[in-house]
């Protein structure tokens, strides 16, 4: 398929008028067309270093430079002429030449066409059936329009608006297939063409039948059609290239968006991690009537914790890892991070099944998917009629089988619709609330895990999705934890962590049954080890400026690479991942209670990463 650039040119060849355009300044020819060269007789090369003037019969060539200065002098744009040319042979005739001023090649030019010959109309008529002819068979879209109104539109432009036949186009006002928005952009277009002879190349939105939006790139030109002037208006389709490019920018927010939120997760960890740790330590000196103003704070920080840790599972793309999992908790999870967007809308109603099997998924996928569904329920609120708009979430267990169902009482989805909704980039929000991709991405998500997922919905009362997954088999189920080991007393550890206060409040929830050793750069670590010192534990974040801990390890030695358990505020990389998994090493997530810590401690002074 070629360019719209192309298409003007194929057209303005191959246009039974003959037609030229010359510079308005020194008269040369810059452009002719075939039925130019076929008339006067010259080839294209011949006319192309030829001046306008050589084609005037020598007893007009007064008038018409008189002409020429008086149509300079007042900036005419648009003008007719009756005058007598001649051809290479000598022979001269008469023409009624149309002339308009247009910006050719970044200079100011004059399109001439000649309208009537004295001779010759037979072979013009056969030449106006192969310009008809060449119209019909182009790949681009080609719409003749006059005053506004449709007087031709070739195959190629009917299919791309979604029409069965051009007659169901023809007679009817343009503006009736171009989105609102862009209304007076090609009424302006329109005017332009009328006054220059061309509309340059420019982005437009039409309307197809169904009433998608196709998005064109279209250049016009006033040629002479069936007889009288015309718009002839060249449309290339770019729609399927906007949409790559607006999945690409959206892939590319989505990546920044999740780093960001890892990262965001990271800087709330590290002071939350010391301020749960210090509620530990109030807990033990505090009198007792201050007890309940303790357990709201410690209740406060935890419910920061589930927050942090529901968004840090959500933004880790790289975690596909599949494993039995808790549907019910993981819809809770999903549950409180809609909140903001449920709570105004709408009453949620939860019905759990008992005894829900485990299935095989991946919890962060999972999560996504169920906080898709719950977020586009909300926004089908948008009118409940006074009526109370519910959310409904409901689980259900048969035979090997989990259902989750996420039902609204929301406006519904038309009929029409409704084979179309997992569907990429389809979407009937506004502007600005969603692009259509949440559907499709929850889709793939729950086949990829051999699930299913399905819609049903009736006009202006609801929509239910319906999940169906597997669940987990006997050999996938998690192997029963091993029991703690005997709490270990009298430990020197050494504490890696760039947060001062994270190590002031490991050191003073340690003591006194262990001595704590806070460094904040892993070089300082390393320069006490190398100089002797001895330590029974290390504790290092894993996350640090100028050396890391994955560094660090790399240059400890096989005794204290089994003894030492990373921390990290969740700001993981794949690399810090892998490095954890392949290593079987011993972490701790902040924040962390005073048991997690105690526990992971004491199992790596018996030399066995937890």
């Amino acid at each position: 398929m070629g360019s719209v650039s192309d298409g003007f040119e194929v057209l303005f060849d191959a246009n039974p008028r003959p037609m030229f355009v010359f510079d308005r300044v020194s008269l040369a020819l810059v452009a002719v067309n075939a039925a130019m060269c076929a008339l006067y007789g010259w080839t294209r090369d011949e006319l192309l270093v030829m001046s306008v003037r050589e084609l005037r019969h020598t007893d007009e060539l007064p008038q018409f430079d008189h002409a020429i200065a008086r149509e300079r002098e007042h900036s005419k744009v648009r003008f007719k002429r009756l005058s007598r040319h001649i051809t290479k042979a000598g022979r001269a005739f008469d023409v009624d030449v149309e002339m308009s001023r247009l910006e050719f090649q970044g200079r100011v030019c004059t399109l001439a066409v000649i309208l009537e010959l004295t001779e010759g109309e037979t072979s013009l008529r056969r030449s106006e059936q192969n310009f008809r002819t060449l119209i019909e068979r182009m790949p681009i879209g080609t719409i003749v329009h006059r005053q506004g109104i449709i007087i031709y539109i070739n195959p190629a432009a009917v299919r791309g608006l979604r029409f069965d036949d051009a007659a169901d186009l023809v007679g009817r006002p343009l503006l009736d297939f171009i989105h609102p928005a862009d209304h007076e952009l090609i009424k302006a277009r329109g005017e332009q063409t009328a006054r220059e002879g061309t509309a340059p190349v420019a982005e437009s939105r039409m309307i197809r039948r169904d009433g998608s939006i196709a998005v064109i790139e279209a250049e016009a030109i006033m040629l002479d059609f069936d007889g009288h002037p015309a718009n002839v208006v060249i449309a290339h389709d770019i729609t399927e290239r906007r949409e790559l490019f607006a999945r690409v920018a959206t892939a590319d927010r989505l990546v920044s968006m999740g780093t960001l939120a890892a990262g965001v997760a990271h800087e709330i960890n590290n002071p939350l991690a010391y301020l749960i740790s210090n509620l530990e330590l109030l807990a033990r000196d505090l009198p007792p009537q201050h007890a309940g103003q303790l357990a709201d704070a410690r209740d406060a920080a935890e419910r920061v914790s589930s927050i942090v840790r529901d968004l840090r599972e959500l933004t880790r793309p790289s975690d596909d890892e599949l494993r039995p999992v808790d549907v019910v908790a993981i819809l809770e999870s999903s549950i409180k991070m809609s909140t903001n967007e449920l709570r105004h809308r709408a009453k949620l109603i939860t019905c759990y099944a008992p005894d829900v099997p485990l299935v095989h998924a991946s919890p962060s996928r999972l999560g996504q998917v169920f906080l898709n569904l719950l977020v586009n329920a909300a926004h089908a609120m948008i009118d409940s009629h006074g009526e109370v708009a519910e959310v409904r979430v409901r689980t259900s267990t048969r035979d090997d089988r989990v259902f989750v169902e996420v039902e609204d009482t929301g406006i519904g989805i038309p009929a029409e619709n409704l084979g179309r909704v997992f569907d990429p980039f389809f979407t009937t929000k506004p502007l600005g609330i969603g692009i259509g991709l949440g559907l499709a991405i929850s889709h793939q998500i729950i086949t990829s895990i051999g699930g299913e997922i399905s819609v049903t919905s009736e006009l202006g009362k609801g929509t239910t999705f319906r999940i169906v997954l597997r669940a987990a088999s006997a050999k996938t189920l998690a192997e029963p934890s091993a029991p703690a080991p005997e709490v270990t007393r009298g430990l020197h550890i050494l504490l890696i962590d760039d947060e001062v206060a994270v190590g002031r409040a490991v050191a003073m929830l340690l003591s006194p049954e262990h001595e704590v050793t806070p460094v904040t750069r892993a070089s300082i670590a390393l320069a006490r080890l190398g100089s002797g010192e001895e330590f029974d534990v290390i504790l290092c974040d894993l996350m640090m400026p100028e050396m890391n801990g994955m560094e660090l390890y790399a240059q400890l030695t096989p005794y204290y690479r089994e003894r030492i358990v990373f921390v990290t505020g969740g700001a993981f990389t794949p690399q810090a991942r892998e490095f954890l998994v392949d290593r079987g090493s011993a972490h701790l997530e902040k924040p962390f209670t005073e048991k997690q810590l105690r526990h992971a401690i004491d199992t790596a002074a018996r030399h066995s990463p937890a």
